[in-house]
């Protein structure tokens, strides 16, 4: 008897010192992702009457492009940026409606976003470069694979999702997602 009553005292002990840490939110637990470098070169392509920003990073070597996730911006990069530029050219382009481009309030396609990438690649004379994609980064970015495979060398995704039917829109109305000036 006595060492059921330890046992539930230790189990108690236990919860009662893991119970806080377990009730954190896994989202404040998350470091924000690091400053960005001053970008070699930045500004926007126009798109019709839109505007698609990018920015580039490091001045010599191949290119690789990464394209952020849905409500992010080339902010979300800031942790691999500065490690990829120290032997390539790096292009990161925020999709419409997200950080600094504009958007027109027709709605959002992947079809249309991977266009965008086409036309700022085409505006920085880039022929062809591997991409990076995280969430609709990635989903952008395997649509550019096959609508324009001669412009993809190769594709690495992390998150991507082919059918976005499975998606709770909900959530993106929750931190870390909501924002202030939410377009979604």
């Amino acid at each position: 008897m006595q060492i059921n009553s330890l046992i539930k005292a230790s189990v108690l002990a236990i919860f009662g010192l893991v119970g806080p840490a377990l009730a954190e939110n896994a989202w404040e637990t998350i470091p924000d992702p690091a400053s960005l470098p001053q970008p070699a070169l930045s500004g926007t392509a126009a798109i019709g009457g839109e505007t698609v920003y990018f920015e580039t990073h490091g001045t010599t070597g191949p290119w690789i492009i990464f394209l952020h996730g849905g409500t992010g911006s080339v902010l979300d990069w800031g942790s691999q940026v500065p490690a990829f530029a120290e032997h390539n050219r790096v292009l990161l382009i925020e999709s419409r409606a997200h950080g600094r481009s504009t958007w027109d309030g027709t709605p959002l396609s992947y079809d249309r976003m991977a266009s965008d990438v086409i036309v700022v690649m085409d505006a920085l004379g880039i022929e062809s470069a591997p991409m990076v994609g995280w969430s609709d980064g990635g989903n952008v970015a395997l649509i550019v694979g096959i609508n324009h495979p001669d412009r993809v060398q190769k594709i690495v995704t992390s998150g991507s999702n082919a059918d976005p039917a499975g998606i709770d829109l909900e959530i993106l109305k929750q931190p870390p997602y909501s924002t202030p000036d939410d377009r979604f």
